[in-house]
């Protein structure tokens, strides 16, 4: 008799980061479409949240996966960091997050224009989410 053990370990989380800086690197192509489950409904009465982890020069999301949102839906972006660090969404008009070190936070905003934005961390340099808002 045969028997099989498998060991899996760690432990698997999506994390959506948004920021966002004026004049921060470059666009790159925009063509992704996966979207995360938290943001399948456009519905403009349920918020689409992303959760955003920054840990030791580490910050999550990092991979500017497009999100979709409704035109006018509430953005909320939970935050939690070690760092201080500025977190931009490149809209119109823009919104600029300013993240204390060791405080849970939570912003809350919308975009009215379709079109695809931006989150960005200014400190980091990095691109966590693109916003498909349609």
């Amino acid at each position: 008799m045969k028997r099989r053990t498998r060991l899996v370990g760690g432990i698997a989380s999506v994390v959506f980061v948004i920021v966002g800086v004026s004049g921060c690197g470059d666009d790159s192509d925009g063509d992704a479409t996966d979207t995360p489950e938290s943001s399948t409904t456009t519905e403009s009465s349920v918020p689409v949240i992303i959760d955003v982890f920054e840990d030791n020069g580490e910050i999550t999301p990092d991979d500017a996966k497009v999100v979709k949102v409704g035109v006018g839906q509430e953005i909320q972006l939970n935050v939690t960091s070690d760092a201080d660090d500025e977190l931009h969404v490149h809209s119109d008009p823009e919104h600029a997050f300013e993240v204390k070190a060791g405080e849970d936070q939570k912003f809350t905003f919308t975009i009215d224009s379709p079109g695809t934005y931006e989150i960005e961390s200014h400190e980091l340099e990095v691109t966590l989410v693109k916003l498909q808002v349609s």
